[in-house]
């Protein structure tokens, strides 16, 4: 099979895999939701976010080395697995002991067991870091969404009795064990990998050296995206955590199932085609300009919809998140092009760069959030929006110089739907207006989806029919390039 077929049939059933795996996800977090406090939602997001912080330091570069390298290289392979447990061991046992003084920094001393009882994530996925990355180089991503679905109805099965029960905070953390567990087992089985047992100290030092800038990249992105809810959390109760995590919660979904879903072809994508300037520059303009159509648009609908979609999904009772989510959603040309970027400097092997570009990410993020907490959530999300057009302003000469050709082309297929975002949101303030307050929320959330999406389709109509009918085109050959017959 072709590299382009197998790419489009990889972005396909990621895309389709992911969409289904996380819209059950979603409808299971909503479900849960209405049976726990939103204090427990703030205490188990602190933890989670504190070992999500560890977990990505624990696994960083090795999925990156093991695809950039040969296939079948079995000592590349092998020194990325035991160098990344080498880091999850100390990574695990630092948490486990560091718990009581999380406690006392947040003011939760429930933050011990649910510190201590979710570090054990980090074993769990460092197990399968290297055979989920052969099924990624492969562009096995079928079978990698099948398992994340059956992970997600692991968790929720193991964790809904739970929460009905009262048992809140324990069934979030029963929830993402249960489900991790079982993603370990599926994957191991799947790829038929298992590590060489005899551990090679020159490989195991190639796998440190390579991983090191992509561990501290992981880190400060992570911190960036999500992390910056920690140092918000110094100065938050874990009620007002909640809400925020809510609304991050909402975030993540749509940007795992419209853009993680289809960037993880990237990484291979541009590997295979590394050495021809001319097609890759190619290839990166159609990427971003479908990604920029899509992604912002999906942002878009969602953010002006964001009150209903809050009432119809979690109850009034977590209300207070829809405006900190709709702000948020301003984020999508933000997120296209740092989901761009990583892989092209990766794949051009200019890690030490992704990483500084990542610390200033990460630093200019905790010092906004931290400021700006004060006034307001909304507040808060709306100084991260502002921070992420800046950042893009400093992406784009590194963009140009891997690419050598103008970043012009690639930043301006972001402006028009940038305008029908906007127009959306205006759009559906007008309906609001008119739209009775009485109505029910999901007959209120159909009514200002449907505007959005129609006035945001109506703008490129409008002003960039050319490239959405090339999207369209694009599509469709993916499609029928990924399904036989």
């Amino acid at each position: 099979m072709s590299i382009e077929r197998r790419a489009a049939a990889g972005a396909f059933w990621s895309f389709g895999a992911t969409s289904a795996e996380r819209a059950v996800g979603f409808v299971i977090f909503a479900v849960i939701l209405h049976f726990v406090p939103v204090g427990d939602v703030g205490l188990v997001a602190l933890g989670s976010m504190l070992v999500e912080l560890a977990n990505t330091v624990a696994i960083g570069g090795a999925a990156e080395r093991v695809i950039a390298a040969d296939r079948g290289d079995t000592r590349s392979e092998a020194g990325s697995f035991w160098a990344q447990l080498l880091i999850a061991l100390m990574l695990a046992t630092l948490l486990w002991l560091g718990a009581p003084f999380a406690a006392g920094l947040y003011g939760e001393p429930r933050l011990v067991w649910v510190v201590r009882s979710l570090s054990a994530m980090i074993l769990l996925n460092v197990l399968v870091v290297v055979p989920l990355a052969t099924l990624t180089r492969d562009f096995r991503f079928r079978a990698v969404g099948l398992m994340s679905l059956g992970a997600t109805l692991t968790g929720a099965i193991s964790a809904l009795p739970l929460a009905i029960h009262g048992h809140g905070a324990l069934a979030l953390v029963v929830q993402r064990l249960a489900g991790v567990l079982f993603f370990v087992v599926a994957v191991t089985a799947v790829a038929r990998w298992r590590p060489r047992a005899r551990i090679d100290l020159a490989e195991l030092r190639s796998a440190l050296r390579f991983s090191l800038p992509l561990i501290g990249t992981n880190l400060v992105e992570y911190l960036a995206r999500t992390g910056f809810a920690l140092i918000a959390g110094l100065r938050l109760d874990v009620v007002s955590i909640g809400y925020l995590r809510v609304a991050q919660r909402l975030l993540e979904v749509l940007q795992e199932v419209v853009v993680t879903s289809i960037s993880r072809i990237f990484l291979p994508l541009f590997v295979s085609i590394r050495s021809d300037p001319a097609r890759r520059y190619e290839v990166a303009k159609r990427i971003m300009g479908m990604m920029a159509l899509t992604v912002i648009g999906c942002f878009a609908v969602a953010g002006a919809a964001a009150t209903p979609l809050i009432d119809t999904m979690f109850g009034l009772r977590l209300q207070p998140a829809a405006p900190v989510f709709t702000v948020l959603s301003a984020l999508g040309p933000y997120i296209v092009v740092n989901a761009f970027l990583r892989p092209l400097l990766v794949s051009a092997g200019r890690r030490g760069q992704m990483l500084w570009v990542s610390a200033l990410n990460a630093l200019t993020t905790g010092v906004v959030a931290y400021l700006a907490v004060p006034y307001g959530l909304t507040a808060l999300a709306a100084a991260l929006v502002v921070r992420g057009f800046l950042a893009i302003l400093l992406m784009a000469p590194l963009i140009r110089s891997v690419l050598g050709h103008s970043v012009a082309p690639l930043l301006s297929s972001l402006i028009v739907p940038i305008a029908g975002g906007v127009a959306a949101r205006l759009a559906v303030l007008a309906v609001e207006q008119i739209i009775p307050a009485d109505w029910p929320g999901l007959l209120m959330l159909l009514a200002e989806g449907s505007v959005a999406a129609a006035i945001y389709a109506g703008v490129l109509l409008l002003c960039a029919r050319s490239r959405s009918a090339e999207v369209i085109r694009l599509l469709q050959r993916l499609i029928s390039r990924a399904v036989p017959g």
